[in-house]
């Protein structure tokens, strides 16, 4: 009979299992559900342990929850989601059961993915009824998937959804993967994935040690407790393991020491290095040049290690160092991952080069992980061979195309250009470098250079997609009108039986219809004449690329003559019923694409003049674009010319949503729309004022907003209305560091006014001392006041205060025997700051006593 307590448990058992600080930390956010929690961890760290304990402890008849490992792969976004839906409807299926059929109606109905997905989340909320906690693990493993950045975006909306649809209130994810939370978008140009709450899971503390030696009955001595404990530190895997061995040997022999604990582990992780959690850490330190490099700083002891804060975010997440190390001195965590880590293995690594450049090939290519592919290829190029000709000109060819795409053009061409592959070699990447190489230039304002390459790519490789996009590009940059609409007409003729070069015959099609519709609307460009204008716009419409198609119809009915408010009908319209996403060009070309920015003026131009069909777009952003409600109305307003419409669509904000609005809305409503003393405006101003005392900091972006309010209760007479507001910003004004000394004067003045006003002469004095005091501080280049207004507003407080006999005793100016107005001086503030000026230009200062020569 086997009486072992520690087996090979797949996951640990109640009995067996330790609960560390993040146990705590992850009971609040499921309790609380308004964030997502992330647990962010090194591998055989015990995160699917606690991820289980959390649901074997908190779910309840009214809280059920769904573990779903992501580790699987999913081809295609919908077999994403449809794989999380089914997970669900399986785990609850007694309480889902009746609900099956309807979401297989929603699939069939639904051609977008995400709404598919945020619709059957609805319906099973509906149907439920009680909280749903959806763990997914391994989250990381999407980030190899092209639509990654699409299912966080939408895990970010479901929150955000809750104003719309109050079930979501009753939702809320766990995630969990071995990458930061900021780094799962991977598109930089989108939002991050900022909302989540991180969960640190670290080693077990020495008493959480001793707590699972306990619970364990091992029956062991202090003195091998902490021998066991300097080697784990109390590394949950590799504790496990090796008291497992000695429970093993203890059972056959009855005997154990530190000599013995000592070999067992030598021979168990120091020889072959191929036991969890030591393989696996050895891998990915062999695929990281930055952390080999780290690595042998922290091995040599170095007392200064200058290791950047992303390399140690890596250090923690590969379980190398602890979570609180990333934060001050550190060192690798254990003494067996150090020894396995040995200095002679690092620098054994040099020479693998060739595996590195396979792993950013395919960051770069599946991944589309452009900014982490470069990192990888420019950690290793100088250690290829110059002899290894092939090897370097691919890792070179991937370094500058990965450039390229994130917009680093002339590194690019140096990259793109230094060792080419021959046209033999590889007429792909041979052609396609020149036409990147074209774009590059191009983007630097240099188009000679740039139309050469671009034109020796038209010249010698017709019938592939790499010349349809040199000759497209090339078509609108300089050849003149008679030789644009050659080339344009030579595009727009090209058979849909062009060779694949690497891509697909489906992704050839596809990208050769992009193409062909900017042609069409590149040829409508060239004619005056509106038949021929309106005929190839026509053409392009008639493609039928979505994503081109609502500016098409704008510029085909402006050529109409049609009635604008006929036209952004006709837009909306086709936004709403096809579900138009945002382009993304990769030609350098991008004018019709459906883009965030003539998204936004279809929203304003809506709000204006048709308020039914901008609430649909309104939903249809945050649904379906993914575009938090807060962003949307922010930017929306900002591109409203006129002061009042803008205020008006803040207000509509306002008041629809269902939580405090970002503060940049309010500071942005308060420049629009202070010439009124209506009580509503009175309160989104207190309630901007709530939020910077919530905040418990100004910044430089509040100093004009305030000042306005404060400025606009003087001249409305109703100063009483902020009175309690100001009192509790008062703390605020005056221990606030990160504005400006010299900028902050602004605000003492106003309040200097405020106080004025209400003729209490004591907070008008001091108010009016500090901001004079304020305004000798160092100024910056750019501040938001300039020489005149200064010279306004001190010469103002001067001149109650020399009234009021309030001015600040003067200083004897303190002579050399005597100084001309245009000698230099130094002198120091009360503030403790210093500055050098000529004499004439601080005489007043010194004067009043506001600060003493010092040379």
């Amino acid at each position: 009979m086997n009486n072992k307590v520690l087996k090979n448990y797949t996951t640990i058992p109640p009995h067996l299992y330790v609960e560390r600080s993040a146990d705590k930390q992850l009971k609040y956010i499921i309790e609380d559900m308004q964030r997502p929690g992330y647990v962010l961890v090194a591998r055989q760290m015990g995160k699917t342990n606690l991820l289980f304990n959390a649901r074997r402890n908190l779910e309840s008849d009214s809280r059920k929850f769904v573990y779903i490992d992501l580790s699987n792969n999913f081809a295609t976004e919908r077999e994403c989601y449809n794989f999380i839906v089914e997970s669900i409807l399986d785990v609850l299926d007694d309480e889902l059961w009746e609900i099956r059929s309807e979401i297989e109606k929603i699939s069939e109905r639904t051609i977008t993915d995400h709404v598919f997905y945020t619709k059957s989340l609805l319906k099973i909320l509906r149907h439920l009824n009680k909280d749903l906690v959806i763990i997914l693990d391994e989250i990381d493993a999407l980030r190899t998937s092209e639509y990654s950045d699409s299912i966080f975006a939408v895990i970010r909306s479901n929150y955000f959804t809750r104003t719309n649809f109050p079930e979501f209130e009753r939702l809320t994810y766990i995630l969990s993967g071995v990458i930061e939370p900021k780094d799962l978008i991977k598109d930089r140009n989108k939002s991050p994935f900022n909302i989540g709450e991180k969960i640190y899971l670290d080693d077990f503390s020495f008493d959480e040690f001793c707590d699972f030696i306990d619970k364990s009955k091992l029956n062991i001595e202090n003195e091998l407790k902490n021998h066991i404990f300097s080697w784990t530190k109390g590394n949950p895997r590799l504790t496990f393991d090796i008291c497992s061995d000695i429970e093993s040997v203890l059972t056959e022999n009855n005997f154990i020491d530190c000599k013995l604990i000592d070999e067992l582990i030598k021979e168990k992780y120091l020889i072959s290095f191929d036991i969890a959690p030591i393989d696996h850490i050895r891998e990915l330190v062999s695929d990281d040049k930055d952390i080999q490099d780290a690595i042998i700083k922290l091995q040599s002891n170095e007392e200064k290690l200058d290791i950047t804060d992303k390399v140690k975010s890596k250090l923690y997440l590969y379980g190398i160092i602890s979570s609180g190390d990333k934060y001050g001195s550190f060192h690798i965590k254990n003494k067996i991952i150090k020894k396995s880590l040995s200095l002679s293995w690092i620098k054994s690594l040099s020479d693998n080069t060739d595996s590195i450049v396979r792993k950013a090939i395919q960051l770069i290519e599946k991944s589309l992980d452009y900014h982490q592919g470069i990192e990888l290829i420019s950690s290793i190029i100088d250690q290829i061979e110059q002899d290894d000709s092939t090897g370097l000109s691919l890792a070179l060819y991937y370094l500058g195309y990965a450039e390229h795409r994130v917009g680093e053009y002339e590194r690019s061409n140096i990259h793109l250009l230094e060792k080419p592959f021959s046209k033999n070699a590889s007429p792909v990447m041979h052609y396609r470098a020149r036409l990147f190489a074209g774009i590059n230039f191009l983007m630097q304002d240099n188009k000679d250079a740039g139309n050469e390459h671009l034109q020796y790519v038209v010249d010698n490789y017709e019938n592939t997609v790499t010349w349809s996009n040199a000759a497209l590009i090339l078509a609108n940059n300089n050849l003149g009108k008679e030789g644009s609409i050659n080339l344009l007409k030579r595009i727009v003729d090209t058979t849909e039986k062009t060779q694949p070069e690497v891509e697909s015959e489906t992704e050839t099609s596809n990208n050769l219809r992009i193409i062909k519709s900017y042609a069409f609307f590149s040829l409508s460009s060239q004619y005056e004449n509106s038949f021929d204008k309106i005929k190839y716009l026509e053409d392009a419409i008639e493609i039928g690329v979505l994503e081109h198609i609502p500016y098409l119809i704008l510029v085909r009915n402006e050529a109409k003559g049609v009635d604008s408010d006929e036209t952004i009908t006709n837009v909306t319209d086709f936004i709403l019923k096809n579900h138009v996403r945002f382009g993304s060009s990769n030609l350098g070309f991008s004018t019709i694409d459906y883009s965030y920015e003539f998204h936004l003026s279809v929203v304003a131009a809506n709000f204006i003049n048709n308020r039914s069909e901008f609430k649909k777009l309104v939903e249809y952003s945050v649904n379906e674009l993914n575009i938090h409600e807060d962003e949307l109305f922010f930017d929306m307003a900002r591109i409203i010319d006129v002061a009042s419409e803008r205020a008006r669509a803040l207000e509509f904000y306002f008041k629809k949503a269902s939580e405090t609005p970002d503060i940049k809305l309010y500071r942005l409503y308060i420049a629009s729309h202070l010439d009124s003393d209506d009580s509503e405006v009175t309160c989104y101003c207190l309630d901007y004022i709530k939020e910077v005392i919530k905040s418990k900091h100004i910044i430089r972006s509040d100093i004009a907003p305030i000042s306005m309010i404060i400025r606009a209760s003087i001249e409305h007479q109703n100063p009483e209305d902020f009175e309690n507001s100001l009192i509790m910003l008062e703390p605020i004004l005056f221990g606030s560091s990160e504005v400006n000394h010299y900028d902050s004067s602004v605000l003492f003045y106003w309040m200097f006014e405020y106080y004025n006003f209400l003729k209490n002469k004591e907070k008008s004095n001091k108010y009016a001392v500090e901001a004079l005091e304020r305004l000798t501080a160092p100024k910056e280049d750019k501040t938001v006041i300039d020489e005149e207004g200064e010279k306004i507003i001190k010469t103002r407080m001067i001149k109650v205060l020399h009234r009021r006999n309030a001015l600040p005793t003067a200083v004897p100016v303190r002579k050399r025997l005597s100084y001309g107005r245009n000698d230099k001086v130094t002198v120091v503030y009360k503030t403790g700051d210093k500055k050098t000026d000529k004499f004439k230009k601080l005489e007043n200062d010194i004067k009043m006593g506001m600060c003493e020569i010092i040379n």
